[in-house]
């Protein structure tokens, strides 16, 4: 693999692109080893790159220290001046001032220096001055003195020397404890009291009041003693040392002024908010009484009318009138004062009066005729000219404009050239909306709208809508076969049905039949006379007035509201509660008419109606239902109407109680009052709720698959030991894309199916003609199962894959040993085999083709190659799978020639070339498989299972490496796979206990078969 590199990368990042899709196919086709190698050797190269990257950032960080270690040495460092003396009084530049050594002195040091300069000596001149010193140097005023002395006298310098150095190791120490003190002090100013405490410790003799006699005469010496004052500047240069040296103005023979005052670092306190007392002032000053007045002036005047109030309108309110200025404020969106900044200064006259059906405005006219969001909600950028959309809300004739999209779009039929409605042009149905309310244009435009952002799309002009081409649209229209024959007529309205709910003289046919012809005069099954044709329906009593329920007017039913002495019959399939029917005639109304309670009736919304899920049967039962002639005990009315019902429901659907919630024929017991519906609440709405009905009559937990949760906690409990049963319609085929669905088979849950069911006798695997279907209810999954063996197996492992195909032809030669229910449709016809086991397309040729391929580098005695050679023979001898080579197949067998046969026909399924050519193979000229082919397999037989769930439950699969990625893959995406075995689990599951085993063919549930002799099999 070559050597790339790699980031982390957001998940947005890989957006409309095939980046994450083209990588999981990788890993797929590398399998498990070559993935996990290449995740090791990158592993490896980013630990490498990691430490490398480590030592590199700690080489930096040391380089870094050795720097600031140098820096910091380099500022520690003063800079002394040259050793040899010079006449020169220049100062020297100093890189790094030092602390300045303190301004105070001892009590004999100012005794000295003031007895030099009482003694009047000259100063000295420029040839005997010596080179300034550093500031650790000239730390006294008596260490000049001493030097000066010294010029004259060698012995006396070298005792001065002396003399310092002692002195110099003594005021080292105080500098250091100064230097601490200064550094605690940071940069706070000295304050006044600080200054005193300082004066305080000057002796007297050296610190004379300033302007005292004392003090004058120390004046014209340009080295009299430091004062307090300048003793204070020196205690200010140790605190805050300036950046150069500069002379003190008590060296240069000036008083320094007074220094200043200290910054106090105080907090002041908050003064406390003056408390507001109530007067009869509304403001303290003209300004804000001038502010409150320009803001009432920008303020709208309150409208009560905005309140709601939640018990009625408020009493003595009087409705809101609008202002002159603008009368359409009073409909405007309250909240659109809230983004003042998007409103334009809206020009009274030019704009028209939005409340009235005024006429257009020039500029309204070829505007889009609805009324502009932003304008109604008072956000709108542009005037009434400009924007596109009406700033009014009706029209001329007074007809309120539908409101503009809120983001500004132009609907389709208000396009230029506009766009044609896809419900009214390719819907069989139409658009539910009408012309004037659809988005769309309700004729063809040519143009169709597309999603997703795409251009539209162009259409030809002439195509008609689908609608029109509906049996009803057509010349000569077809009548509706429900409508025509139903005891209720069709379930549909006449818009919503495509035939004709008339009678045309053409019948449609039903279950796929063609139409035929029929007599016009031919009234419908709903409307012919019940039980007196020679009676007229304006001389009989109307049957639900004389029961107190009819929800017709007298105007409109078709009966008297009237007792004639002749009552109406009750339509077909109504009957009565339980108990004699001549007893509720005895009770009715019409002949007790002080009577209070009248009998139970079936509620109309519950009466059958014929639609194409009803059986013919059902619809021809007679109209009363003869009561027993045993008396039965008397039942309350919400008793009987309850019984009633479930018993309708029963028989409409199909309904058992006692046989769909019995597991076994009840050998295992009773299920646990558990039941999950897959019916959509819209498109199965009745039925979802007659069968929900029938459930809690039956004190049965419903679930369904529109509350949230429902199918995981029904699914989790299942797991956990419960039992029940899942109720789907028929139609419904999407049970892969249930998740945990093969969880839930495992267990004791019982699956039901309730729809158009295919008769028995009828295989639409084998029958090229439509099917014959009738109303009915049907078990799903019920037992037994597919193996699918993956192709690895037969190439990884030959002689595990012989096992297990000896394994599954013993079970076979079990079941046809012992009389059970037989297929006669299938090629093992005397036994009860439940299980299929399934292999890659044209399996026979693969093996013969492998076997001669591996000769060149195998022996005929290698395992591997006698394995796949004894599968190839078996196989051949017992011919339980399809064989390859027709011109040898029995000729009596029509199964071997018929073009179409059962999926399941044989026990062990191989399909062909010709129904797998573009799925398995790469290309109709070769034999290898296309990549991924053991996924698409897996899929192909997936979709196998589901589309035969009347006769098998379970969904193996047999492959070399049942935990890998791929496996996994299978097991999430697929719902209806239990597990991935290895083919060592395969063995062992077929070589244990016949009963409770997960591949259990039930051989050990029936006797044995006789011989002609009576003798045991």
């Amino acid at each position: 693999m070559a050597d790339s590199r790699c980031t982390w990368e957001p998940p947005e990042n890989f957006e409309n692109t095939n980046l994450m899709r083209d990588w999981a196919a990788r890993r797929l086709n590398m399998g498990d080893e070559a993935f996990q190698e290449m995740v090791a050797k990158t592993h490896r190269k980013w630990v490498n790159a990691k430490s490398k990257a480590d030592r590199n950032k700690e080489k930096r960080r040391q380089k870094r220290a050795k720097r600031e270690k140098r820096k910091l040495s380099r500022m520690k460092k003063p800079v002394s001046p040259p050793q040899a003396e010079s006449d020169d009084d220049t100062p020297l530049i100093l890189k790094r001032r030092l602390p300045v050594a303190p301004a105070t002195k001892s009590r004999e040091e100012s005794a000295d220096v003031s007895s030099l300069f009482v003694s009047g000596n000259p100063e000295p001149t420029g040839a005997n001055r010596v080179a300034r010193r550093l500031p650790l140097d000239q730390s006294s005023e008596d260490e000049d003195l001493s030097d000066r002395q010294s010029v004259t006298s060698v012995d006396s310098l070298m005792e001065d020397i002396r003399k310092n150095e002692g002195k110099q190791q003594t005021k080292e120490g105080k500098l250091k404890r100064r230097s601490l003190q200064s550094k605690n002090v940071g940069n706070r100013k000295t304050t006044q009291g600080e200054t005193e405490k300082v004066q305080r410790k000057v002796p007297e003799a050296t610190a004379p009041v300033l302007g005292s006699k004392e003090n004058d005469k120390s004046k014209p010496s340009a080295r009299a003693p430091p004062t307090a004052a300048a003793n204070l500047v020196a205690r200010k240069a140790v605190l805050d040392p300036p950046a150069r040296a500069k002379r003190s103005s008590a060296a240069a023979g000036i008083t320094p002024p007074a220094p200043k005052p200290p910054i106090k670092m105080v907090n002041q306190p908050k003064t406390a908010r003056k408390e507001w007392k109530n007067s009869a002032k509304h403001y303290s000053t003209l300004h804000y009484r001038g502010t409150a007045d320009k803001r009432s002036r920008i303020e709208a005047t309150p409208d009560p009318t905005r309140l709601e109030f939640v018990n009625g309108d408020p009493v003595g309110i009087l409705p809101h009138q609008p202002s002159v200025s603008r009368p359409w404020l009073a409909a405007d969106n309250i909240y659109g004062r809230r983004e003042s900044g998007l409103r334009q200064q809206v020009d009274v006259g030019d704009e028209p009066p939005a409340r009235t059906n005024a006429e257009l405005q020039p500029y309204e006219r070829g505007k889009i005729p609805m009324t502009c969001f932003d304008w109604r909600s008072g956000t709108c950028k542009f005037t009434a000219p400009v924007c596109r959309f009406m700033h009014r809300e009706k029209d001329p004739d007074g007809k309120a404009y539908r409101i503009s999209p809120w983001d500004g779009k132009i609907p389709g039929k208000y396009k230029n050239p506009p766009e044609t409605c896809l419900y009214w042009l390719r819907n069989e149905h139409g658009c539910n909306s009408s012309a004037d309310d659809c988005m769309f244009a309700h004729e063809n435009t040519g143009l169709l709208p597309s999603i997703f952002g795409k251009p539209p799309e162009k259409i030809d002009r002439d195509e008609k809508p689908r609608e029109m081409t509906l049996p009803k649209h057509r010349t000569p229209p077809v009548t509706c076969w429900y409508w025509m024959n139903g005891s209720s007529g069709c379930t549909k309205s006449a818009e919503g049905c495509k035939y004709a709910h008339e009678n045309t003289g053409y019948l449609a046919g039903r279950g796929g039949q063609e139409w035929k012809l029929i007599d016009k005069s031919t009234l419908p099954v709903f409307q012919k006379p019940q039980r007196r044709p020679s009676s007229t329906a304006g001389a009989l009593t109307c049957f639900f007035w004389n029961h107190g329920t009819c929800k017709n007017t007298e105007e409109s039913c078709p009966y008297l509201h009237r007792y004639t002495g002749k009552v109406a019959d009750p339509p077909r399939l109504w009957r009565f509660p339980d108990g004699s029917h001549t007893q509720v005639l005895r009770g009715a109304p019409s002949l007790n008419p002080h009577a209070q309670e009248p009998p139970v009736y079936l509620p109309e919304r519950l009466r059958l109606e014929a639609s194409p899920q009803l059986d013919e049967d059902m619809m021809d039962a007679p109209s009363f239902i003869e009561p027993p002639k045993e008396e039965q005990p008397k039942m309350t009315p919400e008793a009987a109407s309850i019984k009633a019902i479930v018993e309708r429901i029963e028989t409409v659907l199909h309904l058992n109680f006692n046989e769909m919630f019995s597991y076994n024929d009840q050998e295992d017991g009773t299920l646990d009052k558990r039941a999950f519906l897959l019916f959509h609440p819209g498109i199965h709405a009745k039925e979802l709720d007659m069968i929900t009905r029938w459930l809690l009559v039956n004190e049965v937990e419903a679930f369904n698959f529109w509350s949230e949760g429902s199918w995981e906690e029904f699914r989790k409990e299942t797991c956990n030991g419960k039992t029940g049963i899942i109720i789907a319609p028929e139609e419904y085929e999407l049970y892969p894309e249930i998740p945990g669905l093969a969880e839930v088979l495992r267990t004791k849950v019982r699956l039901w199916s309730i729809g158009n069911q295919e008769e028995s006798e009828n295989d639409s695997s084998m029958s090229i003609s439509s099917p014959k279907v009738h109303y009915d209810r049907a078990e799903i999954f019920p037992h037994g199962g597919i193996i699918h063996m993956t192709d690895d197996v037969f190439v990884k492992k030959p002689q595990l894959a012989l096992k297990i195909i000896e394994l599954f032809l013993a079970k076979i030669e079990a079941c046809r040993q012992v009389t059970g229910p037989a297929d006669p449709d299938k090629y093992v016809n005397d036994g009860c085999l439940l299980w299929r086991l399934a292999v890659r397309p044209e399996f026979m040729k693969t093996v013969y083709d492998t076997v001669e391929e591996q000769s060149a580098y195998y022996s005929a005695t290698h395992p591997d190659q006698q394995a796949r050679i004894k599968i190839y023979e078996i196989l051949s001898t017992t011919g339980y799978i399809e064989q390859d080579d027709l011109d040898n197949a029995d000729i009596n067998d029509p199964y071997f020639v018929h073009p179409v046969r059962p999926d399941d026909y044989f026990p062990i399924i191989s399909e062909r070339r010709d129904i797998m050519e573009e799925m398995y193979y790469a290309s109709p000229s070769s034999d290898q498989p296309v990549p991924f082919a053991n996924t698409k397999m897996v899929e192909y037989f997936g979709g196998m299972l589901n589309s035969l769930r009347k006769e098998y439950r379970h969904y193996f699969v047999v492959h070399t490496e049942p935990n890998s990625v791929v496996a996994r893959d299978w097991k999430k995406r697929i719902a209806v796979v239990d597990e991935v075995l290895s083919p060592e689990q395969c063995v062992r599951e077929f070589e244990g206990p016949a009963k409770g085993n997960r591949f259990e063919f039930y051989e050990w549930a029936f006797p044995a078969k006789r011989r002609a002799d009576n003798a045991m099999v």
